[in-house]
């Protein structure tokens, strides 16, 4: 999409994301790893991932000056195991120097 510019001269650029994700290998595999400062090792169970995803996001950037900006997101995995409903909050900003 391209940016709208409102009355006031602000550039709004809005963002939708769909995304679908397959999982085609259905099994967890355990994590060994071990800290860079020594010690043992240690294994990190994982989880088995859903058969299939559905990933859904939505983004507003604004460009505030032309050395700031910043950009407001919401993104929700929903998976077909029906276990989960993940959903994250972004807030960005960046400044230039």
């Amino acid at each position: 999409m391209r940016p709208l510019t409102t009355a006031g001269g602000l550039a709004l650029e809005p963002e939708l994301r769909v995304e679908w994700r397959h999982e085609f290998e259905q099994h967890s595999t355990d994590l060994d790893a071990k800290l860079s400062g020594g010690g043992a090792y240690f294994t990190t169970p994982s989880r088995d991932q859903a058969r299939d995803s559905l990933l859904l996001g939505a983004a507003l950037k604004a460009q505030l000056s032309q050395l700031i900006s910043g950009a407001i997101s919401y993104d929700c995995e929903v998976r077909s195991s029906g276990d989960a409903i993940d959903h994250a909050l972004g807030l960005h900003l960046s400044v230039r120097f």
